[in-house]
């Protein structure tokens, strides 16, 4: 969907909401507006300006929902809702990181679940939380690419927080059917330091 198609349904979904046609309602305001000689009300025409505004509010509800996206992805492997985690991926979505290498949501799932992840509940919280920070994200219309730091704290023998492991996932998103999902991620280990397509894989 383009950008001229999602600013018309959204123009469309405003419509539905109050149940009453924009057609129709334009001709009252201009109607009003005509009879009480309140030129000024009558709404401008669409132009250039109001093209640059829809665009830059188009780009933010991306910005939003891929960080939406990215923070989804820690929550789901916290919580261990491996299938909900997989249907972040793309149908030609591939994960690439300490684990191996894998694609499609269903194989993604299964690539976790063979890992044998060990339950994450532990006194009400989580054993193991990740934290994800400092999100880069750039869009070129249903194709974006985003960069961002993750920090995983493990609970240590005495209960107290221990980070355990520092790295960064270099993303590569597509919009499909309406929804933003990864196309490729890459998990880099910075603190202790992994390249996973050090040994030739390519990403």
């Amino acid at each position: 969907m383009n950008a001229e198609q999602r600013r018309g349904a959204r123009l469309a979904t405003k419509a539905g909401r109050i149940g009453f046609p924009l057609g129709v309602a334009a001709g009252v305001v201009i109607g009003l507006g005509a009879a009480k000689g309140l030129d000024h009300i009558v709404p401008p025409a669409h132009g250039v300006e109001d093209d640059v505004l829809e665009a830059r509010l188009l780009e933010s509800e991306d910005h939003l929902a891929i960080r939406r996206l990215l923070m989804d992805y820690g929550f789901y492997l916290d919580d261990r809702n491996l299938r909900a985690y997989a249907d972040l991926f793309a149908q030609e979505g591939e994960w690439i990181g300490g684990f191996g290498r894998a694609k499609t949501p269903d194989g993604i799932y299964r690539m976790l679940s063979e890992a044998g992840m060990p339950p994450n509940h532990h006194e009400g919280g989580h054993r193991s939380v990740h934290v994800i920070t400092n999100p880069r994200i750039d869009v070129d219309g249903d194709q974006a690419t985003a960069w961002s730091r993750f920090v995983v704290i493990n609970t240590a023998e005495d209960g107290s927080p221990q980070v355990w492991r520092v790295g960064h996932y270099r993303d590569r998103l597509v919009r499909e059917n309406g929804s933003w999902k990864f196309l490729q991620r890459i998990v880099y280990g910075d603190i202790p330091a992994n390249d996973p397509l050090a040994n030739g894989g390519e990403g």
